[in-house]
């Protein structure tokens, strides 16, 4: 039995959704590098920002980003909870969730290059092009010599104007 058109789509648009997504995974990296983000404390935010990794990787976003927030509340000049609690709600479809706690993060690391491919991902998936154009231009500009960060960028604008006017979203 021969696929439909519409059959076809459907799995490419869940090919590009998964390599959208495992490219943002891969930036995590640089995240970690980057001298925006607070050193490892000893309060106990430690031990719960692990756990809400762990639910992270099990795929329970919705506990995840509940306990990325309360560690979030903990460490008031970390972008890393806010970051990472975006990345469960992005995973989870919440993407307006997402833009908020990314937009969080962007306030303590106005210039990280990731948190822009972040938010602007999230953009994409709620259709706002434009807005998503502006981050992923934003994150070019902040590269700072790293490369995955501004191929990840360079991509996305890429397939951004590929698309044309086509309406994006997921």
């Amino acid at each position: 039995m021969a696929a439909t058109s519409d059959q076809r789509s459907g799995v490419g648009r869940k090919r590009r959704d998964l390599l959208r997504w495992s490219v943002l995974l891969a930036v995590v990296g640089a995240l970690a590098a980057s001298p925006h983000f607070a050193p490892r404390r000893r309060d106990g935010t430690d031990e719960d920002f692990r756990r809400a990794l762990e639910l992270h990787r099990e795929g329970r976003y919705d506990q995840a980003a509940e306990l990325f927030a309360s560690v979030a509340e903990s460490r008031p000049g970390d972008p890393l909870p806010h970051v990472m609690r975006g990345s469960a709600y992005a995973n989870n479809g919440q993407f307006r969730e997402a833009v908020e706690s990314f937009s969080q993060a962007l306030e303590l690391a106005p210039d990280d290059a990731v948190v822009y491919l972040y938010r602007g991902d999230a953009y994409l998936r709620m259709g706002l092009r434009d807005e998503a154009r502006q981050d992923f231009e934003a994150a070019t500009a902040l590269t700072n010599g790293d490369e995955r960060v501004a191929a990840a960028a360079g991509a996305k604008l890429r397939s951004l104007a590929t698309q044309g006017g086509r309406k994006g979203g997921g």
